[in-house]
């Protein structure tokens, strides 16, 4: 089977409410506050090491693919340039989607890849789900293996 590297819009940055355990390396982030700046439709975003979905997308993967843990509320926030540049956009509910970190093994996991941390890998079953969902401004390349470090 293989693997993608899927590198995700980048709808805004950390808010200051977020909570990091800094205990390990990279940072785990325990509260997640996201700053939205703007937002080009996709249904799948990073934000630093947290994966985003919409509700549509998360009904669509459930708990059907390896390597989703869970899904969590995190607080979203518009900031004033999403509000004056996208008035009329009316943000869909999003959830983080936790990821295990077992690359090359499960359909989603997010991994030091080619000297990054908390690359997202997909496996091609997953590929072929998300080219059904808008994904925005993205790129993906075939992940080669001997670039990962787990």
């Amino acid at each position: 089977m293989k693997f993608h590297n899927l590198k995700c819009e980048v709808p805004g940055g950390l808010g200051a409410q977020t909570i990091f355990d800094k205990q390990v390396t990279p940072w785990i982030i325990k509260d997640l506050h996201v700053i939205f700046d703007g937002w080009l439709g996709a249904e799948l975003l990073a934000v630093s090491s947290a994966i985003l979905v919409t509700e549509s997308l998360r009904n669509t993967l459930s708990f059907n693919f390896s390597g989703i843990e869970k899904y969590e509320h995190f607080f979203l926030e518009e900031s004033e340039n999403f509000r004056i540049l996208q008035p009329d956009v009316d943000l869909p509910k999003f959830s983080r989607m936790i990821v295990a970190s077992n690359p090359f093994q499960d359909d989603f996991a997010l991994t030091r890849y080619n000297g990054l941390y908390n690359q997202l890998i997909i496996s091609d079953r997953a590929m072929e789900i998300l080219q059904g969902f808008n994904l925005g401004n993205y790129s993906i390349e075939i992940a080669d293996q001997n670039k990962s470090i787990v």
